[in-house]
């Protein structure tokens, strides 16, 4: 299998109970602090898995929020299936089969965890593309990823690494994350991060 592939297959098969438990079972400061900020009235949350890590959050902020999630066995298990729609960022088709579902316009996009998801390259393209058309001057879009590699700050390009409990994910260098926030149009309006000693998460919300 495919490093891309063998996240997909650990991300389909490893019950929500383990997932939600890697991921960190409940919002992290940092995103309770953008969202408290920004007090989208509408949100859209891609990678959302169960939902059950940020969901409560949502509904006590009384936020109209919607989650879409890649696997079908992961909306299975979630006391949350109405919310959430099937559909893969990573796909050619993403934005039309989006819009047939949802004519909505979020105020904020929220990928939180999810763009070291994209792991194979055609993915990572297309997801980002995805994004780029899905956010415009009048939403906000934020994404964050592991910042606290040695070569983060100086490398051109990301790596793939597996972490402890969990499959390869990729990691990108602030150089190509930026690089990639250009070429679509993005522009990043603050940066946050958050350090737990271990590992360090840093946050960019992007605007268009």
């Amino acid at each position: 299998m495919s490093q891309q592939q063998v996240y997909d297959h650990f991300a389909k098969n490893t019950d929500i109970e383990t997932q939600d438990r890697l991921s960190g079972s409940v919002p992290l400061r940092v995103e309770k602090e953008i969202i408290n900020k920004y007090k989208p009235k509408t949100l859209l949350d891609i990678g959302c898995g169960s939902g059950n890590r940020m969901f409560p959050f949502y509904r006590e902020q009384k936020i109209k929020y919607k989650g879409i999630e890649k696997f079908s066995e992961v909306i299975e298990q979630s006391k949350y299936q109405n919310d959430i729609f099937c559909l893969d960022i990573g796909s050619e088709n993403f934005i039309k089969d989006f819009r047939q579902l949802d004519k909505g316009n979020y105020e904020m996009v929220v990928l939180f965890g999810v763009i070291n998801a994209f792991i194979d390259e055609n993915l990572r393209r297309n997801a980002w593309k995805n994004l780029n058309n899905l956010i415009n001057k009048d939403n906000i879009l934020v994404v964050n990823t592991l910042s606290h590699f040695d070569w983060f700050n100086r490398n051109d390009i990301g790596q793939i690494i597996t972490l402890p409990q969990i499959p390869p994910q990729y990691f990108y260098s602030e150089k190509e994350l930026k690089k990639i926030f250009q070429n679509n149009g993005f522009k990043i309006k603050e940066e946050y991060e958050d350090d737990y000693g271990f590992i360090k998460v840093r946050y960019y919300v992007l605007i268009k």
